[in-house]
């Protein structure tokens, strides 16, 4: 089965391999199978520009997310930033308000920028810029590393907010292994 419905959900998955991600010419779902990628030039991480999107480049976010699969309505209020090289989006993700705290979620790079460092930077950017003070993603266990070098720790389910613990505990009845991460301010700057 794949991450389909986590995609919907929209909470953060990450970069490299694993589920969903690749580096190589085919992505894993989580049933196992593989699926093509489209093969095209990698781009080199020293011309990529992070940034809040445009105005006029929100199709262009809402295109790469329906590449993936993520099918979650983005709020208003959701802060989204962009990873852009000669004025073509290769990278999105977003940190979402939610009850009384913030959720980073839906980072996406394509696929033949991942494995590059694109999706770290995009996330560092963003963290760094939205300067809140608690932010939380529910990651796949094979990238708590990824998601440790920003920042996050692993969160137990019992000390989270009351929504992100029913978030989890339903994507474990639903066969997702996913684990809670918390990121505070104090941790301090992201190098």
């Amino acid at each position: 089965m794949c991450i389909r419905r986590m995609r919907e959900q929209g909470d953060c998955l990450g970069e490299g391999s694993g589920k969903g991600h690749s580096t190589g010419p085919e992505a894993t779902c989580g049933s196992g199978k593989t699926t093509p990628t489209v093969t095209a030039p990698r781009i080199d991480p020293a011309h990529v520009e992070y940034r809040r999107p445009l105005d006029a480049e929100r199709a262009g976010v809402d295109a790469l997310y329906a590449e993936w699969g993520y099918t979650r309505r983005i709020a208003a209020e959701d802060m989204i930033w962009v990873a852009a090289s000669a004025s073509r989006l290769i990278g999105v993700c977003r940190i979402a308000p939610e009850n009384g705290t913030h959720v980073f979620r839906g980072l996406y790079i394509t696929a033949n920028c991942r494995g590059s460092g694109i999706g770290r930077q995009l996330s560092r950017h963003a963290l760094s810029s939205a300067a809140v003070p608690e932010c939380y993603c529910l990651p796949e266990p094979h990238l708590v590393g990824f998601y440790g070098d920003l920042g996050f720790q692993r969160a137990a389910l019992e000390t989270v907010p009351p929504f992100l613990q029913a978030r989890t505990e339903q994507y474990h009845a639903e066969g997702y292994d996913v684990v809670v991460m918390r990121r505070v301010a104090e941790i301090g700057p992201l190098a």
